[in-house]
């Protein structure tokens, strides 16, 4: 359960060995299902600060310098824009999970409004909506539930989150986001699915229309899917430690796809190189993404074999 310092995202080891058993032929139209899915698991941890009911508190973020999932940031450049929500019937506990395991629903906020940062900075009475700002005095005020502060980078990945919390007797008007003001912590199986076996050298048709649950445990809509990665990850398969969040990167060589519907020819996949099929070498994965989605975790990764 190894971390890659400074990242503040711990990742557990993807251990290879051992998988469940494939299937005896490989196929070249291949129908992926729960079975050959992998798990995820997180667990979040957000700073709250109990802050003064009514005030134009002022938010910022000089020194943050990676984001929630463990990419490099620039603090200035990097947050374009913040988001806050306001949570009347969920509590800061309640939130927090949502927020690792995706499930949070539009409906479960009240009031969501943005800010424009200046710099690395964003006071309550910059967030707008459609033009009007927000009345911080008759909003922010006790008793209205959990109020959820996001710093977001220009394709809304979260660099931060903090829970700001209204009391009459706080006296607080400053709160600074850093590296710790939000954490999560990761553990991904790859161990337990069963390898989708395709032929070697050969590219193949992959088809998603049976899966129903996505790897973070959440009931799963085929529409959401609209990227498809495959990629070959060196290390052998028993000591090999990946980074579910970071395959464009760990992968090599890596190729992409925009997808739509529920299957796509691999053949169509877009890298340095076409894609030919998988060699013997190394450990290969295919992962499936719902970029619109909150938490950029794959909805679905396994493990090509071929004979």
């Amino acid at each position: 359960m190894a971390s890659r310092a400074p990242r503040s995202i711990r990742i557990a080891a993807l251990v290879l060995a051992g998988c469940g058993p494939a299937p005896a032929e490989p196929c070249t139209l291949c129908a992926l299902t729960d079975a050959n899915n992998y798990s995820w698991s997180g667990a979040l941890e957000v700073q709250q600060w109990q802050l003064q009911a009514g005030a134009d508190v002022q938010l910022s973020w000089p020194q943050l310098t990676h984001d929630l999932y463990g990419g490099a940031l620039d603090p200035a450049e990097d947050v374009e824009r913040v988001a806050l929500l306001a949570m009347p019937q969920l509590s800061p506990a309640e939130v927090t999970e949502g927020l690792a395991s995706d499930k949070l629903l539009a409906s479960d906020a009240a009031l969501i409004v943005f800010c424009e940062p200046d710099g690395t900075r964003c006071p309550l009475s910059d967030f707008e909506l459609f033009g009007s700002d927000l009345d911080v005095e008759a909003y922010f005020v006790e008793d209205t539930g959990t109020w959820v502060a996001a710093l977001l980078t220009a394709d809304d990945t979260i660099a931060s989150v903090g829970f700001l919390l209204p009391e009459a007797d706080s006296l607080l008007t400053e709160v600074e986001f850093t590296d710790d003001t939000s954490t999560l912590t990761v553990a991904v199986d790859l161990e337990s699915l069963t390898p989708v076996l395709v032929p070697a050298d050969q590219s193949f048709v992959v088809d998603w229309s049976g899966l129903t649950h996505d790897g973070l445990g959440n009931d799963l809509s085929i529409d959401t899917i609209d990227r498809l990665l495959v990629g070959r990850l060196d290390g052998s398969p028993d000591s090999l430690e990946a980074e579910v969040y970071d395959l464009d990167n760990t992968a090599d060589p890596v190729w992409t796809l925009d997808v739509s519907g529920s299957s796509a020819d691999l053949g169509a996949l877009v890298g340095e190189t076409a894609f030919g099929g998988i060699d013997g070498e190394g450990s290969w994965v295919l992962a499936l993404y719902c970029t619109a989605c909150l938490n950029p975790a794959p909805r679905f990764a396994t493990l090509l074999a071929s004979p």
